[in-house]
């Protein structure tokens, strides 16, 4: 009955008068009043419709804070360095560690929620297992993203028995367009003017003017191969005598500093490795 105090209830007597019910001491007079028979029904049917919206209200509240700590945690490990390939934040929503914790919709979450219980983002931090069966998730996501991946760039079914060998998803060669959006690139891409394997990952297209991001599923369907892009490395690799599929590429590469220039600019223009690539 205590629900009640801070609520306006009216009910109608024998007399046909409305008695408001806003405190305890209405309700205790309503309850003793000869004719409360009559309206017991409706009293408790009020009773469970506040409790009821308490309730939705409470699963509501949990779950916007449940997705908020998943959303900070995904900007955490996008945050870390050396670079994680990660899903975009749609798809790590839907990993099934993610799911439990976080819920599928209010009615999902846990309720009412238990004494000193960990957060999600707390939970997500601290606890061992979950830690564990987030990053074995992470590994499966990454696994399929790079068989999907190297689908596009030409490599179906990549198999090697080297452990020096990189997937060609991992190569300097490996460059990505998305096929709806591929003028508009992430800041952290403008120099490459193409998506490597992490940022194809982590690719999320850009909304039409006015429109809202959605939180679709990644797929590789969404990218092509930057053909020239590809070329280009390939050209510099070659020129640095550098085998695109063993790791120490990377740091040939990296390592032509200004030491390029274009012929086809007037006048030309002295390039690094990168700029290379985005030329």
């Amino acid at each position: 009955m205590h629900r009640l105090m801070n609520k306006r209830i009216e009910c109608v007597t024998h007399k046909g008068q409305p008695l408001l019910l806003n405190s305890l001491t209405r309700i205790g007079l309503l309850i003793s009043c000869p004719d409360y028979d009559n309206v017991a029904s409706e009293v408790e049917r009020l009773l469970i419709k506040l409790s009821e919206a308490r309730e939705r209200r409470a699963r509501e509240a949990t779950y916007l804070q449940n997705r908020a700590d998943v959303a900070e945690h995904h900007q955490r490990l996008r945050s870390k360095q050396p670079r994680l390939v990660l899903p975009p934040l749609g798809d790590f929503r839907r990993l099934s560690i993610i799911q439990i914790l976080q819920g599928t919709s209010p009615a999902t979450v846990e309720y009412p929620v238990k004494q000193g219980s960990l957060s999600v983002s707390a939970t997500l931090l601290k606890e061992t297992w979950v830690i564990e069966r987030l990053n074995t998730e992470l590994r499966q996501w990454r696994e399929n993203a790079k068989k999907d991946l190297g689908t596009v760039l030409g490599f179906p079914n990549w198999k090697t028995a080297s452990s020096k060998v990189l997937h060609p998803v991992e190569r300097l060669t490996a460059r990505f367009l998305c096929k709806s959006c591929d003028s508009k690139l992430p800041s952290r891409f403008l120099t490459d003017g193409c998506l490597d394997f992490a940022g194809a990952c982590a690719h999320v297209c850009f909304p039409k003017k006015k429109a809202k991001k959605v939180e679709g599923t990644w797929t590789a369907d969404d990218f092509v191969k930057d053909e020239r892009a590809i070329a280009a490395v390939k050209k510099l690799l070659t020129l640095c005598n550098a085998d695109e599929s063993l790791s120490e590429a990377s740091l040939k590469f990296a390592a032509q500093h200004a030491t390029i220039m274009c012929t086809t600019c007037q006048p030309a223009i002295i390039l690094d490795s990168y700029g290379v690539v985005r030329q």
